[in-house]
């Protein structure tokens, strides 16, 4: 940030001439510059120095940025250096965290463009010249990147063998922020009706289940009439499980929020045996005894048929969401995009 003093009538007088000079000389010449993909000094511009100036801009870390683009740290504080030598001024206020200078805000915005150009054009000459090919970015649930990611991308690939994924697993809200920044090129998750700067399409639908293993509702005094009544029960009620300790997943993701929904309502404080983010951890717990659990339906599978005798599954019906594709609001069409979530579709209704 610039500070200018001046008082009275210097600043009616000198303010506004100043301001002028400086859009005129400074701001229009380095927008120019940019808009025509050429340096300050009439060279021509390095689209990789761009994309780690963007990383490096979001991250507001030399050594996060750098492990995200698998280089070092040296050799990233190199590339900007070099940088903003071109354009003959800093980017960068280097104290923690990074932050951007005036200059540094200005060229991000026409950075962001110019990524997003490339990367139009370069799909763009890809679908003309029917090539098909490309890497395709896609962020999904940590379990379900597992339970349907290995079918869909092998499957894919067999009509489009020139494509290749890069798969990225998270919450639903770091998914968003990915998809948002333009370091995903599809996200499939679990989005609200309106999501800022997201475009969705419906995928599939889950539900939530209730999970339990007999040999712990036999430890904590239950009879096979009172397991027989619990597995044709929907837990309208869940007085009888006072006695059962529960594994639980964070309020932050579907599973979570279904358990938190029935627990929140219990007349009782349960008893939590341990909690993970990980929810084929949760599940394998569950049926070693260790709790209780809702989980995602789909991602229970029984590994014998001794297994699912000894558990008792409830499905809850009432808990239905949809899972959707999400891809940025202001992002290029892409064809192998469309087509992968075409198949997609395809493949799950099958």
């Amino acid at each position: 940030m610039v500070t200018i003093g001046a008082a009275g009538k210097d600043r009616e007088v000198l303010l506004p001439c100043f301001s002028a000079v400086f859009i005129e000389q400074i701001l229009f010449p380095a927008v120019y510059c940019m808009k025509s993909k050429w340096t300050a000094d009439g060279g021509p511009m390095n689209f990789q120095s761009i994309s780690y100036f963007i990383v490096l801009a979001r991250e507001k870390n030399f050594t996060r940025a750098a492990e995200k683009l698998h280089m070092t740290q040296q050799a990233l504080s190199a590339s900007m250096a070099s940088l903003e030598k071109e354009w003959g001024m800093p980017f960068f206020l280097r104290h923690v965290p990074l932050e951007l200078t005036n200059g540094g805000r200005v060229f991000y915005e026409y950075a962001l463009r110019l990524a997003d150009e490339e990367e139009e054009l370069r799909r763009a000459l890809s679908d003309v010249a029917d090539d098909r090919r490309g890497t395709l970015r896609i962020g999904t649930g940590f379990m379900r990147e597992r339970e349907i990611m290995p079918a869909l991308c092998a499957g894919f690939r067999k009509f489009y063998p020139k494509v290749s994924f890069t798969l990225v697993e998270g919450s639903n809200t770091d998914l968003e922020k990915m998809v948002r920044e333009g370091d995903l090129d599809l996200a499939v998750a679990r989005f609200g009706k309106t999501v800022e700067g997201i475009v969705t399409r419906p995928f599939y639908e889950e539900h939530i289940a209730f999970l339990v293993s007999k040999e712990l509702l036999f430890s904590r005094g239950f009879s096979e009439d009172d397991i027989e009544s619990l597995a044709h029960s929907h837990l309208e009620s869940m007085e009888s499980l006072r006695s059962v300790p529960f594994v639980v997943t964070s309020r932050d993701n579907v599973a979570g929020e279904a358990a938190a929904g029935y627990l929140d309502r219990a007349s009782f404080k349960p008893e939590i045996a341990a909690s993970s983010d990980n929810m084929g951890t949760l599940i394998d717990l569950s049926m070693r005894s260790v709790g209780a659990l809702f989980c995602p339906a789909n991602m229970i599978h029984w590994t014998t048929e001794e297994a699912s005798r000894d558990m008792v599954c409830i499905d809850l019906w009432e808990t239905k969401y949809t899972i959707s594709f999400g891809w940025k609001r202001k992002s290029p069409a892409w064809s192998i995009r469309e087509a992968f979530m075409e198949y997609a579709v395809h493949s799950i209704r099958s």
